[in-house]
C-alpha cells in the first residue's frame, strides 16, 4: 500500500504543532464527553480512521468537521486570533 503524502502545510513545523495541539484538544473533549471514537463516528458520520488521524495530528480538520465534532461532544466551537 502506498503511503499518503503529507499535505504541504503539515511540513511547516509551527503549523504541524498547531494541528497536533488541536487533535489533542479534540481527544480531550471527546474523553470528557465520555465518547469513544466509534461513538463520535456514529454521531458525526466521520470515519473512525479519519477521527484517529485528526486526533493524532496526522490530518487537518475542516471548520465544518470541527463544528460537527463540537456539536457531538456538546461543546461550543470558538475560533480566535491572538496577537503574537
Amino acid at each position: 500500500m502506498a503511503r499518503r503524502e503529507r499535505p504541504h502545510a503539515l511540513r511547516d513545523p509551527e503549523f504541524a504543532q498547531l494541528v497536533r495541539d488541536l487533535g489533542a484538544g479534540i481527544r480531550g473533549i471527546r474523553g470528557v464527553a465520555g465518547l469513544s471514537q466509534i461513538d463520535l463516528h456514529l454521531k458525526t458520520g466521520l470515519s473512525q480512521g479519519d477521527l484517529s488521524d485528526i486526533e493524532l495530528g496526522k490530518r487537518m480538520a475542516s471548520l465544518i468537521t470541527l463544528y460537527r465534532i463540537a456539536r457531538a461532544c456538546d461543546v461550543d466551537l470558538r475560533v480566535s486570533f491572538v496577537q503574537r
